[in-house]
């Protein structure tokens, strides 16, 4: 997914709601000592999502082999959940959980929960992409709601 920020009116950026920020913004100023951290990480979490979408569009998930490519995305999306945290991309780290749960303890994957784990996928990288850092307010919740649906539809409840 692509995103443009429109710049909005000069307001302190602590007194917006983290939707409205302005996303070009760096989360840390250059010369911060973490910065060259945060951007290790947004480069790192960009592989990892190609990886994962990667995953994603494979044809058949059952079968041999294919035990791997489950734990493997199992995998992605631990470790996409954990560092979300710590950076302070918590709408990530909700969303990575989503998938854990999504795809935890599976063997093979059906059509139907590919599908919602592309559009976790897709959810990550617009957060990623817009650079929503925290729990991305409203609309990260409107968002994490949207995705429990679709996995709660797929998967069950759990």
């Amino acid at each position: 997914m692509t995103g443009t920020t429109a710049k909005l009116p000069s307001a302190s950026a602590a007194t917006q709601p983290p939707e409205a920020r302005d996303a070009t913004a760096p989360a840390t100023p250059p010369e911060s000592p973490i910065h060259h951290l945060a951007e290790r990480y947004f480069a790192w979490t960009d592989t990892a999502l190609r990886q994962l979408a990667e995953i994603a569009e494979r044809d058949e998930w059952s079968g041999v082999g294919h035990e791997a490519a489950a734990e493997e995305a199992y995998g992605i999306l631990h470790d996409l959940k954990g560092s979300g945290v710590l950076f302070g991309y918590d709408l990530m780290t909700h969303i990575a959980d989503s998938g854990c749960a999504l795809i935890g303890g599976r063997t093979a994957i059906d059509p139907d929960s590919r599908d919602v784990l592309r559009q976790h996928v897709d959810a990550m990288k617009l957060v990623m992409g817009r650079r929503i850092a925290g729990d991305g307010g409203e609309a990260g919740r409107r968002l994490l709601t949207k995705l429990a649906g679709l996995r709660t539809r797929t998967c069950g409840p759990g």
